[in-house]
């Protein structure tokens, strides 16, 4: 790793930071017991002519204990992340044959240590042009098949898991899958997993929500 410094954060070359996003990132990792701290972003999204905004949805849930959760919950990207260059090095960097979802598999790594935390706000522009056909996002095929990696190379810990956390896996996959087909052009594709991404998404919340009136 050519970093020297004691913090790396990163920078794709289409996202931006907004300007007090390091100094609240670092406050906060030098005030917690830990190596990560993150932020959300706010969605910038280009089709032809046309621009929306669009902001993460701040879950408060996404903090402290992530060893589990990080496996159906991708709460950060690789534009929003600050992390302690030590840890980097110590859980082997990033795995170069990872194709996509390479911040997801080492932040799997990392989460495995110690705890996850965010700065509250959106402090990350993240550019999202839904006509580039080379965006690495707009390809499906190599998508699916890394991703596909990531659960085998970590399937002793996704066979922890209880069979709720197993269909949220599901769903996360679901879910970043019909967006992959629709920015693919895979219109029949993206029907066939958003629909079931729906589905299985509203038997959760039943489940969740049945739970949380027990307790």
């Amino acid at each position: 790793m050519a970093a020297k410094g004691e913090y790396v954060a990163f920078l794709d070359d289409d996202d931006a930071w907004m300007p007090e996003k390091i100094e609240k990132q670092v406050a906060l990792i030098e005030s917690k017991d830990c190596e990560l701290v993150y932020c959300f972003k706010r969605n910038e999204v280009v089709k032809d002519r046309d621009v929306c905004f669009q902001d993460d949805e701040i879950m408060s849930d996404w903090s402290g204990d992530m060893s589990r959760k990080i496996l159906y919950t991708i709460c950060a990207t690789i534009s929003t992340i600050l992390v302690k260059r030590e840890a980097v090095i110590e859980v082997g960097l990033f795995d170069e044959e990872q194709k996509f979802w390479q911040e997801y598999e080492l932040c799997i790594r990392l989460a495995q240590r110690k705890p996850f935390y965010f700065i509250d706000g959106f402090y990350c522009l993240y550019r999202v042009d839904q006509s580039d056909s080379q965006r690495l996002t707009n390809k499906f095929h190599s998508w699916k098949a890394a991703v596909d990696r990531i659960y085998k190379k970590h399937n002793a810990l996704f066979s922890k898991l209880t069979f709720i956390e197993k269909l949220s896996v599901r769903c996360l996959y679901l879910g970043d899958a019909s967006v992959g087909c629709l920015a693919s052009g895979l219109r029949f594709l993206f029907y066939v997993y958003y629909v079931q991404y729906r589905l299985l998404r509203k038997g959760i919340n039943v489940v969740n929500g049945r739970r949380a009136q027990r307790v």
